[in-house]
């Protein structure tokens, strides 16, 4: 398990798999909030990785499983309230967070999937593209390959979203301008 980038073809890249050869033609989904007034989607190419090893935490959303740093922030979320947060991993604990998870791809709709962490394991190799300020990472919650077609009839793989740093990311982020 390790984090799914989300691809331009609305399928997923695994980075366990990642290489000098793949890096060229690799381009994976960000969501750019550095100017708030004109937030997007993009692919943007792998301009530098950030190899570390570090702490990870092995976490279940909504039924899918992922590792990500265990100092990183996810994007969470309630459905009924609206306004979005960044919250660091390790203050989820059994708070009863939900994640917000959407594909900017062919997402119609947004979900709010349930947190956990299962694990936590102390030192994990991590090959992590570099991002912007203000940009945040999509990671897809399941392989292409797995991905059912969803009642609202999408076909891509739903996707939370990650960031290392808070720089340029403001405290609440508005839902009406990431769907």
């Amino acid at each position: 398990m390790s984090i799914r980038l989300l691809e331009p073809t609305n399928t997923t890249f695994n980075l366990n798999f990642l290489n000098p050869e793949n890096i060229l033609n690799l381009r994976f989904g960000i969501l750019d909030y550095s100017d708030p007034k004109s937030v997007d989607y993009f692919f943007s190419p792998i301009v530098m990785l950030d190899k570390i090893t570090i702490p990870s935490a092995d976490l279940r959303i909504g039924g899918h499983r992922m590792q990500i740093p265990l100092d990183w922030s996810i994007l969470v979320g309630d459905k009924e309230y609206g306004d979005l947060e960044i919250i660091p991993v390790e203050a989820l604990n059994d708070r009863g967070f939900s994640v917000f998870a959407f594909n900017p791809i062919d997402g119609f709709k947004p979900y709010f999937l349930d947190i956990e962490i299962v694990d936590i394991y102390p030192d994990q190799f991590w090959q992590i593209p570099r991002l912007k300020f203000g940009c945040m990472l999509l990671a897809a919650l399941q392989d292409q390959f797995k991905t059912p077609v969803r009642a609202s009839g999408e076909r891509g793989p739903l996707c939370c979203f990650l960031v290392k740093d808070l720089n340029k990311l403001p405290d609440t982020l508005d839902i009406g301008k990431l769907t």
